[in-house]
């Protein structure tokens, strides 16, 4: 946990530190259309917004909050991000494969660093319907740390635009009074983290889905499923091009084994064999093909290849293990 402790040494010694807040929004790319499953399909804006000083000062006191909660390695391990990875809520996970999320990165790369070329909200109505996610900043000496936190639209209320009657409670009134402002709630969390360089991810499927990493799955499964069906190795009876289009359920799966497809040989396929036998998992060979008819048999295919089976050499225990650090 050195870099988080690293990076909260930094935030607290910051005396003279500036933070900042800026709204992401996401649009569709003009031409591609609203049912299109393709990687890089959105387009994120970044878009600062004034705060005064009291906003400011609970922005950067969150911040300090969480990093100084999720440093703590008694509670939390550092370890790099896989597409699959048990144990989640344990664990902080880095990301650097900036190629991955292009269509996002330029946000905390290049656009908040460049402020005096962004338009800052004059009026939330305008970005409602396009709210994603926001931004915290803390910086100092041209050092800066990012707080990212996914965000519902629903989180923003705009009285004129919808059918609701907006009001607070006056305290000093002890009376309900009606209000025509516009109003935003935030919560008390953040999704990841980034120092410029890395990005420590405390919420996983909120930083994934933030940042496009969904789209970028789909990608590889269809280029993984696109590799089977045409394998001579593999013979399967269905279209999986067309179940990934359906639904979601292998599209981890298939992304995480891209670089084991390729390599199916004779040899791989006894091991697997071999493998299928001794967990007595359904396993077809004929002619020296993996036959493949339904999707149960594609999971277990699936979950060879990515070493899913393992046998303890000190005990004889067999394991499931989807996440596995090779040493």
């Amino acid at each position: 946990m050195k870099d988080l402790n690293g990076l909260l040494s930094f935030i607290k010694d910051s005396n003279n530190h500036v933070t900042r807040l800026y709204f992401i929004t996401r649009t569709i790319k003009e031409g591609v259309s609203t049912y299109a499953r393709v990687p890089d399909k959105y387009e994120y804006t970044c878009l600062p917004i004034n705060t005064d000083q009291e906003i400011q000062k609970e922005l950067y006191n969150l911040f300090v909050e969480k990093l100084n909660y999720y440093a703590n390695k008694d509670k939390f391990n550092l370890e790099k991000y896989s597409i699959v990875t048990d144990d989640a809520e344990k664990k902080i996970l880095t990301y650097k494969e900036k190629e991955k999320i292009k269509s996002f990165i330029h946000i905390v790369d290049t656009d908040i660093k460049n402020t005096t070329e962004l338009n800052p909200i004059k009026d939330i109505s305008t970005i409602a319907d396009k709210f994603w996610a926001y931004i915290i900043e803390i910086s100092l000496n041209g050092k800066v740390i990012c707080g990212l936190r996914k965000m519902s639209p629903s989180k923003i209320m705009i009285p004129e635009k919808q059918s609701l009657i907006s009001t607070f409670f006056n305290i000093d009134e002890e009376s309900l009074v009606l209000s025509n402002a516009q109003s935003i709630i935030f919560d008390k969390g953040l999704d990841a983290l980034y120092d410029g360089s890395t990005f420590f991810i405390i919420q996983k499927n909120n930083f994934e889905e933030l940042v496009g990493l969904e789209s970028e799955y789909r990608e590889e499964a269809k280029q993984v499923a696109d590799i089977i069906m045409k394998s001579p190795k593999i013979s399967l009876n269905f279209n999986l091009i067309d179940e990934i289009e359906k639904k979601n359920r292998f599209i981890r799966k298939l992304a995480k084994i891209k670089d084991e497809v390729d390599s199916i040989d004779i040899g791989r396929i006894r091991k697997m064999k071999e493998t299928a036998t001794l967990f007595k998992l359904s396993f077809v060979i004929k002619s020296g093909k993996i036959i493949i008819n339904d999707e149960k048999e594609l999971d277990i295919v699936i979950k060879l290849l990515d070493d899913y089976y393992l046998l303890s050499q000190q005990t004889g225990k067999k394991y499931e293990a989807s996440v596995k650090k090779e040493i």
